[in-house]
């Protein structure tokens, strides 16, 4: 009975593996496939909204074609449902899985920011009320 229930404990262990191991697969395929980040161009120096609520901030001209935000010194454009990274707001951006966008851009809401294309699965936030809690849906992680 001890090893019969070994047994299962095994496969069950061994089966997880696999699925992990398969979701990583599936998420580095996905960044493989990721088209080129977009050539970003300014005129002088970008301006960056601070968002003190989420120690983010992000790109101020509303005319700007993308999703750009600075956290702690590193930058995190979104484009196309790919997110993307580089140390400066110029470029070198590499493609990152959305597991790696620290939390708080996804917590920024409509109040704060008018987002160019939302990630997919990420809701309207809506402005926290007094209190600091949030009305309706927190925001998730897209993919």
């Amino acid at each position: 009975m001890k090893q019969g229930l070994a047994g299962l404990l095994l496969i069950a262990a061994l089966a997880s593996l696999g699925c992990a191991s398969s979701m990583q697969l599936n998420a580095n395929l996905r960044l493989r496939n990721a088209p080129p980040p977009p050539s970003l161009s300014f005129s002088g120096e970008p301006q960056f909204r601070d968002m003190p609520r989420h120690h983010v901030s992000a790109i101020a001209d509303d005319g700007f074609g993308y999703d750009l935000f600075n956290s702690g010194g590193t930058f995190y454009l979104y484009s196309s449902g790919f997110w993307y990274r580089s140390s400066s707001a110029r470029g070198q951006y590499v493609a990152i899985d959305s597991g790696r966008v620290p939390k708080p851009i996804f917590d920024v809401d409509d109040s704060e920011y008018h987002w160019r294309s939302r990630p997919e699965g990420l809701q309207p936030a809506q402005a926290p009320r007094d209190n600091g809690n949030r009305s309706g849906g927190e925001g998730g992680k897209g993919n």
